[in-house]
């Protein structure tokens, strides 16, 4: 939660924003004038540009700081939260962000002396950078090979990403990966070749810690997915899905490919 001149918000806190952004209806119910005349673009909305509706300046409080704080006013449809806290408010001079356990707390930095403070650890991403040279054609599913500067050799977690800047879109999916191997499956959902370059930041992952459970606690919920054998598809199976006019010879060349990688398809399909 933030206040904005006094009325409390949804907030949403993020490092690499270059702004503090309010939507217009927010803006609107704080009776908040913006300078329509200091407008600009504003880039990162899901990979693409987008123009603000202009600037004011506001009393942004977050935890125990409160500050002065210019922000821009952007248009409803660009952010689901209604304020975006980025590096102007968090970044000012002679104070401290911190995030523990999920919580973040952003407070004066004469209180970073505390001991208890000084003891809290610090979360930090992994970058993974493209080990060579990768095209991903268009409308199809890429894997691209990272290495990254870091010195952990652990699984990370990479989260979900859209990026829909023109021409260039494609989703990277909720993925683990070895650090040490790290194979990045990226799809292209644009109609266009992407080209990722040797060394270019393609994914920033979460280093993984091993979580150990008690069986015996019933407040513990465990799945557990058990293996089977399948019986092989025959070619009534899947002539519903091929089309007509494959030969019989290509016919039974997926049928043989679908057979070989049983185990990677439900019982039907």
């Amino acid at each position: 939660m933030c206040k904005i001149n006094g009325h409390e918000f949804n907030g949403y806190v993020d490092t690499e924003c270059q702004v503090v952004a309010i939507r217009e209806s927010e803006a609107r119910q704080l009776n908040l004038v913006w300078d329509e005349a200091n407008q600009m673009y504003v880039t990162g909305y899901a990979g693409g540009r987008a123009r603000t509706l202009g600037t004011a300046t506001a009393v942004v409080e977050v935890d125990l700081i409160k500050a002065d704080t210019p922000i821009v006013v952007v248009p409803d449809e660009l952010q689901k939260m209604a304020v975006l806290i980025g590096q102007p408010f968090i970044n000012r001079a002679n104070q401290v962000l911190v995030v523990n356990n999920g919580r973040l707390r952003l407070f004066d930095s004469s209180l970073s002396q505390l001991p208890e403070i000084d003891k809290l650890p610090t979360p930090e991403k992994v970058k993974l950078l493209a080990k060579k040279n990768v095209s991903v054609a268009p409308n199809h599913l890429g894997v691209v090979r990272c290495v990254h500067d870091s010195k952990y050799n652990g699984d990370l977690f990479i989260e979900l990403r859209k990026t829909m800047e023109p021409c260039k879109e494609y989703v990277l999916p909720h993925c683990v990966v070895s650090a040490g191997e790290a194979y990045v499956p990226i799809l292209n959902v644009s109609d266009h070749t992407l080209n990722f370059m040797k060394r270019q930041v393609i994914a920033r992952g979460v280093p993984c810690s091993l979580n150990t459970s008690n069986d015996a606690d019933p407040k513990v919920n465990i799945r557990k997915v058990d293996t089977v054998n399948l019986p092989k598809f025959t070619l009534t199976d899947i002539l519903p899905n091929l089309n007509n006019d494959l030969t019989n010879d290509n016919k039974l060349k997926i049928l043989h490919k679908l057979n070989n990688y049983r185990d990677a398809f439900a019982q039907n399909i």
